[in-house]
């Protein structure tokens, strides 16, 4: 039996438990940026399967010393775009992890197998169709159950906060099924919906597939109106986002001129579960049973609107749900100038004790 509903009011957004809200957030409230100063990094290597290192990054404060489920958070990328070129990418001197962290939480990423600095299964190439696995909902939910294993062991807890992006959503919500007693809450950014209208491609998928600048700067920007994408996401911007992709992407000097290298298994999912009828779902949104915040760009065309909202009517048994839909925002809102609407956005829900 669902729970009985609860209003969280979040500026200019009204958030009600198991209804969809469809107001939009209209203006970025004028919150300082944390000083980065008061944090620190370590960065650690965990074992996934018995050949797959994840990398991992924890930020927190320096004076931190006491630890629980409810200030510890895990995040979670999606594909073309890893942790450390979009949740710890310093735009302005910090990024949306040092925000989250500077509110005194205990915060980490992972990189999935095949990406940014974990561990690269072979074969590392171009042109091997039918093996396009690598960096699957599967493997990548592997890859998030030993990191939260290796929290809850570093820091005596049980749960964690998760947070995803994109294809990470699916990851998180198939954890979320398996290990429920694991996980205090969830955020959902730019979801992954199952669409079995969309027909799947007959074609092989190769195993990897490269990126120049050019293919990540149009990736980003996609869905931003053409007259206001130097505003949303300007040069300084694109420029610090693929720098960081070349600096944290070990392949990247392998091709000239220098290209980031991501698997295809995301895709190799969409093509035989996200659009196919039929398939067991790789996770299951009615199995979800703790809060859930669900968040999109009006402008994201990679998982639009709708899509967002068929997830959190699917949550059928979260016993608190919202869906925040953001003004002038893309798929990839955290690298945009008006960026601080997400950071608050997600903060208050994360702050909010009450469910």
């Amino acid at each position: 039996e669902n729970a009985p509903n609860l209003s969280l009011s979040l500026n200019s957004i009204t958030l009600v438990s198991n209804e969809l809200s469809d107001n939009i957030v209209q203006q970025a409230p004028i919150i300082p940026a944390p000083d980065t100063s008061l944090l620190v990094q370590e960065e650690f290597y965990v074992n996934s399967d018995s050949d797959i290192e994840i990398f991992v990054r924890n930020k927190r404060l320096s004076s931190m010393t006491e630890f629980s489920s409810a200030k510890t958070v895990v995040y979670i990328h999606g594909s073309r775009i890893w942790s450390d070129n979009h949740f710890d990418l310093q735009l302005d001197n910090f990024s949306w992890m040092d925000y989250i962290a500077a509110q005194g939480y205990d915060v980490y990423f992972l990189n999935i197998r095949g990406y940014g600095r974990s561990t690269r299964p072979s074969p590392l190439t171009l042109n091997v169709p039918g093996i396009a696995a690598i960096g699957n909902t599967e493997e990548g939910t592997r890859d998030l159950a030993a990191v939260v294993e290796f929290i809850q062991q570093r820091r005596n807890i049980q749960k964690v906060i998760l947070i995803g992006h994109s294809a990470g959503t699916g990851k998180v919500l198939r954890y979320a099924n398996l290990y429920p007693n694991n996980v205090e809450k969830v955020v959902l950014c730019g979801a992954s919906w199952r669409n079995p209208t969309v027909v799947p491609s007959e074609s092989s998928i190769p195993t990897y597939r490269n990126f120049t600048a050019q293919d990540i700067k149009n990736y980003v920007q996609k869905g931003i109106p053409v007259s206001r994408k130097a505003e949303i996401i300007p040069t300084d911007y694109l420029d610090a986002l693929w720098a960081e992709s070349l600096a944290s992407d070990p392949t990247s000097s392998q091709t000239d001129p220098p290209t980031v290298t991501e698997p295809n298994g995301w895709l190799n999912d969409m093509q035989t579960n996200w659009t196919t009828d039929g398939v067991t779902p790789l996770w299951n949104c009615a199995e979800i049973y703790v809060p859930v915040l669900v968040t999109t760009g009006e402008w994201d065309t990679t998982s639009p609107p709708q899509w967002q909202k068929h997830t959190v009517a699917d949550l059928v048994n979260a016993p608190w749900k919202a869906y925040v839909e953001l003004a002038q925002g893309a798929h990839f809102m955290a690298v945009q100038t008006n960026r601080m609407t997400l950071f608050n956005t997600v903060q208050q829900f994360l702050d909010q004790q009450n469910f």
